[in-house]
């Protein structure tokens, strides 16, 4: 089987924010993530992460050092929009809705009760 590819997954269903950084880079990684939660619309992030576990050896063409040596930059990524902090206060006994920056609603409140009754 021929291996699935998440950008082009991703591009093809629509997404409007696609990226992809290695795990290795935090300076990189951190605002795509970022960016990602502050988008407007599905967003993608493919972070490529070398398994730790098979492959840190010497000479292996899938382990962190060898990634970290042959990283290449693509973009510059520095750039997230600054929001106002949003700010709930939840009843005790009650739920709420509280509206994103992006116009979606996040309803936040307690779990419903789950009763149980016995028969003798």
């Amino acid at each position: 089987m021929a291996p699935i590819d998440p950008v082009t997954t991703a591009l093809s269903l629509g997404a409007t924010f696609v990226a992809r950084s290695f795990s290795g880079d935090k300076e990189q990684l951190v605002p795509i993530v970022k960016a990602a939660i502050a988008h407007n619309g599905f967003a993608l992030i493919d972070v490529i992460s070398p398994c730790v576990t098979f492959n840190d050896h010497e000479g292996s063409t899938k382990s962190y050092k060898f990634m970290r040596d042959h990283e290449v930059k693509e973009v510059q990524t520095d750039f997230v929009p600054i929001r106002a902090e949003i700010r709930a206060k939840i009843p005790v006994d009650d739920a709420i809705e509280v509206t994103m920056h992006d116009g979606s609603v996040v309803h936040f409140g307690l779990c419903p009760r789950v009763t149980t009754r016995t028969t003798a």
